[in-house]
């Protein structure tokens, strides 16, 4: 499992090595952090957010891989994704928990939906 961060993904030195190979997104490098103007909420379909209405503030934008498989979605933007690495899976959820909410936004990270998409990526 690996979380989006200021220092993870591109931004992290992960970008050409083996590391990157396991990856179901593609990387970017340095800069791919952007900001989402406004907040988006996640859920897991596109362009469908969950009941608690979690907001992100900040993704790393990077495409998914040709055999990803997308659980997670920041508006039309894939941000949680899976696939199969020999005999076990790779997720990556492309987030940050940079940014703050403004009282109209829960931070995704304060919202139950939060612990059920980390408990699904741990678990299965």
């Amino acid at each position: 499992m690996v979380l989006g961060g200021s220092e993870t993904l591109g931004q992290g030195g992960v970008p050409n090595t083996y590391i990157e190979e396991l990856l179901p997104v593609r990387l970017k490098g340095a800069f791919e952090v952007v900001r989402c103007e406004p907040p988006l909420e996640l859920g897991l379909g596109k362009a469908a957010p969950d009941a608690a209405r979690p907001a992100l503030f900040w993704r790393h934008d990077v495409p998914p891989a040709d055999d990803a498989q997308v659980m997670v979605w920041a508006g039309e933007h894939p941000v949680g994704l899976w696939h199969t690495v020999g005999k076990g899976r790779v997720y990556v959820f492309a987030g940050t928990v940079l940014g703050t909410g403004d009282g109209a936004c829960i931070p995704f990270w304060e919202t139950p939906f939060w612990a059920g998409l980390i408990e699904r990526m741990a678990v299965k």
